[in-house]
């Protein structure tokens, strides 16, 4: 069955994943993808798409040894986090409820 929110879902999933690679690089240093996807239990795919994006947001550096971290700004990322949550809050506010039906 097909959720309206499949697309929301899957993507949230894809941030999960490049959040968790931003962790290991910040908690655990310079890695290469295949010691992250191992490490993490992810396809190296996987590892390679979330590498670029943090790299196109320029948090992380691919060089020949492997990933690392460069810039975290924790409150600009929370914050983006929590206007993204507003707005999923305000789409849950206009959802129809029986209860509210119109007569």
């Amino acid at each position: 069955m097909y959720s309206i929110f499949q697309n929301v879902k899957e993507a949230v999933h894809v941030v999960q994943r490049h959040v968790k690679i931003l962790r290991e690089l910040y908690e655990n240093g310079t890695k290469g993808m295949p010691t992250l996807a191992k490490g993490l239990g992810l396809e190296l795919h996987e590892v390679r798409y979330s590498l670029t994006a943090l790299q196109k947001a320029g948090l992380v550096r691919m060089s020949y040894r492997g990933a690392q971290v460069l810039n975290i700004n924790y409150e600009k990322l929370t914050k983006e986090i929590d206007e993204i949550i507003r707005e999923l809050q305000e789409v849950k506010k206009l959802i129809p409820q029986p209860s509210k039906k119109k007569r």
